[in-house]
């Protein structure tokens, strides 16, 4: 799977398996890693909870690769069309939060 890289930018793209999330000796914070790919996709800035992903640049094919991200990053059940129904970034970080804390 390819994956979008803006020069300068370094993103951790290593599955992770737990919400909030312990890895190893590591804490991923859901909201900064699903901040960090939405900016990494749609090449826009600081995004906020009622930043809505189609109109921050989002398409059908980014809902795809973002969704694809979303589950090799945390390792849960995510579709496009979540990404489409919960289209705000802070509903989207709070439906990815409970589908990792599921997890552990």
């Amino acid at each position: 799977m390819a994956f979008l890289h803006r020069p300068g930018r370094r993103i951790n793209w290593e599955p992770v398996t737990t919400a909030g999330i312990e890895t190893g000796s590591e804490m991923v914070d859901v909201e900064q890693t699903l901040s960090e790919m939405w900016s990494d996709l749609l090449e826009c800035g600081a995004v906020t909870e009622e930043s809505d992903f189609f109109e921050c640049g989002g398409t059908s094919v980014t809902a795809v690769h973002l969704a694809a991200l979303i589950q090799d990053q945390f390792g849960v059940t995510f579709d496009a069309v979540e990404v489409v129904v919960e289209r705000k970034f802070g509903k989207m970080t709070d439906l990815l939060t409970l589908r990792c804390a599921a997890l552990s």
